[in-house]
């Protein structure tokens, strides 16, 4: 009977909520590690030698060896634009009749990235980077559905990082990334919905398999500190939390390089776990609280051809898959996409 009545209450309130609805899709897709990728970051360069520097949130690609350099730093500018198809584009469970907002998404990427040159400290070496991303995400490329255009957004973040290498193939990586996301269209054109800071820690390890493959297995463990727009939920009164989106996120990435000539062939599959300190649901007078978590997998397929030393292009298909219930609530949805994109990078 409790149940029932939750149930009703929270029917009266879902047009309300509609808004904070919106801007938990734009929050969730900007954080996703499921979003297509430029390229899973570790990759080998395409003549087989070293790794490519992985930049912070999205790889900028192949880029060259590293080369001895005179300057006490390394920089790094990339771009990366990629454009596909999803079938789900609002992250929607199965029962929901928006499970079928297909869409055309286009995403670009622009990042600067300082890194000091490695430091030896014991028997590996230390390097510290900083950086700055931009990132735009346009849905529903070629169409006029508003409900598709609600999800475009800007998303800012300054990732700094203190990366130490050392053994025989490992890479501990502990960090801290500032970020905040706006909301191009909807209630307040132009309107960060969230700003957050994140620590992480990460390790990752490299295993040769011959000359032309390479397995790289990476955990990783980070904490959201979000302050979030404090949507109403029923006339101006009982707002969200500021904090509703704070969570610890658990990671782990299994990833196959397999070189040939100037093509990269990736297949990559990740596992996720993510526990909300505090989320909040809408309900007809004040939000109710929810004991949510997620788990998350993600898995696919990349091919990227090298053009030259500074640009290349790639191919890709996913599939994601959550499952994340509480009570009456719902979060699980399964999603699929397809697409191109060509990333470019310069080092001085």
């Amino acid at each position: 009977m409790k149940r029932l009545a939750l149930l009703a209450t929270l029917g009266l309130s879902a047009l309300v909520a509609h808004a904070q609805t919106a801007n938990d899709t734009v929050i969730d897709r900007a954080n996703q590690p499921g979003l297509p990728p430029a390229q899973p970051p570790g990759a080998p360069t395409a003549d087989g030698e070293g790794i490519v520097e992985q930049t912070d949130s999205e790889d900028a690609g192949v880029q060259r060896l590293a080369e001895p350099r005179g300057l006490p730093f390394k920089l790094t500018l990339s771009a990366d634009s990629q454009v596909y198809y999803t079938n789900n584009v609002q992250l929607a469970d199965d029962s929901s009749p928006s499970s079928n907002s297909d869409a055309i998404v286009l995403g670009n990427t622009l990042s600067v990235r300082l890194s000091g040159n490695p430091i030896t400290a014991g028997e590996g070496l230390l390097t510290p980077a900083v950086g700055v991303v931009y990132q735009n995400f346009r849905h529903g490329i070629g169409s006029d559905d508003t409900s598709r255009k609600n999800l475009d957004f800007d998303a800012y973040s300054l990732p700094l990082s203190l990366t130490y290498r050392f053994g025989e193939g490992w890479e501990a990586t502990a960090g801290v990334t500032a970020g905040a996301v706006y909301r191009i269209h909807g209630a307040g054109d132009y309107k960060r919905i969230v700003g957050s800071y994140t620590p992480s820690v990460s390790l990752r390890k490299l295993f040769p398999i011959s000359q032309e493959q390479v397995l790289v297995v990476s955990g990783s463990l980070s904490r959201s500190f979000t302050k979030a727009t404090r949507d109403s939920v029923l006339l101006g009164l009982a707002p969200y939390r500021d904090d509703r989106n704070d969570k610890l996120d658990a990671a782990l990435d299994v990833t196959h390089y397999i070189l040939k000539g100037n093509w990269i062939f990736t297949p990559y599959a990740r596992v996720a776990y993510a526990d909300y300190a505090h989320y909040e649901e809408a309900a007809f007078v004040a939000p109710v609280s929810v004991d949510r978590d997620d788990w998350t997998l993600s898995a696919g397929f990349v091919t990227t051809y090298k053009i030259n030393d500074w640009f290349s292009a790639r191919a890709f298909v996913g599939y994601e898959v959550r499952d994340s219930e509480s009570g009456p609530f719902t979060y699980s949805y399964e999603s699929a996409s397809v697409g191109v994109g060509v990333s470019g990078s310069i080092s001085f």
